[in-house]
């Protein structure tokens, strides 16, 4: 389909999903807006290459409703110190952040199932990280060079990590997970220090979230409805 332009982006329509996405960027700012809605279309993706080898641009504003990041799509952006995952976003290909050698803050409020390919690789800036829950598999390569990462907070959902996927990074780097879990034993296999996850107050579920589930699990525990119960010494309240 054609290719339409706007402001310092260009777009590429598609007529099934009646959304945008960025397949461009042709802009020399520092910090990049990347509009929510074109022509009274929302976008939705960023396109393979879309900001790779843009040595300008330090941050970026993902709009809320972008779902996915094709590969490579901010790969060699060298300048870029930080960018917010928006938790629509379900798949973030491989390569996507490759050679972002000064990004340091990830936040990632995001639903994605696997960390891709080398896609933080040769992030020698990335200190830590906190992975969302929902990640099931962490692939080859993908905090590989991370020099300065020196601590990754894994869930419990996760079941494949690769040999492979921290290769590079420091010695000083340690897992953060829950006892008992996947991320522990690898930890341990591959000789990583490994740190036990702090337990999160209100977190009755033990989902690694906060959020209205808890309160629905609680209010079904004290109903003593079958399935629902609370382990001891669960903190529950801060006061």
């Amino acid at each position: 389909s054609a290719v339409t332009s706007y402001d310092n982006f260009e777009l590429e329509y598609n007529s099934t999903s009646k959304s945008y996405t960025v397949v461009n960027y042709v802009g020399n700012d520092k910090n990049v807006n990347i509009p929510e809605m074109v022509y009274g279309r929302f976008v939705t993706k960023i396109g393979s290459y879309a900001f790779a080898n843009n040595t300008n641009i330090e941050t970026v504003e993902v709009p809320y409703l972008v779902s996915s990041f094709d590969e490579y799509s901010f790969s060699g952006c060298t300048s870029l110190k930080e960018i917010n995952i928006p938790e629509v976003v379900r798949t973030i290909n491989q390569f996507a952040f490759f050679n972002c050698k000064s990004l340091k803050n990830i936040t990632m409020d995001c639903k994605i199932k696997t960390v891709s390919e080398s896609v933080f690789r040769n992030c020698s800036s990335l200190e830590s990280i906190v992975l969302p829950s929902t990640v099931e598999k962490i692939d080859v390569n993908a905090f590989a060079n991370c020099t300065k990462l020196s601590s990754i907070s894994i869930g419990d959902n996760v079941t494949s990590i690769s040999s492979d996927a921290f290769n590079g990074c420091a010695s000083t780097l340690k897992i953060v997970a829950n006892i008992g879990s996947y991320a522990e034993k690898y930890a341990k296999d591959n000789n990583i220090t490994f740190e036990e996850s702090p337990q999160l107050i209100g977190d009755v579920n033990n989902d690694g979230e906060i959020n209205v589930r808890d309160s629905v699990y609680i209010m079904r525990y004290t109903v003593l409805q079958s399935g629902y119960e609370i382990p001891e010494n669960t903190p529950i309240l801060s006061i």
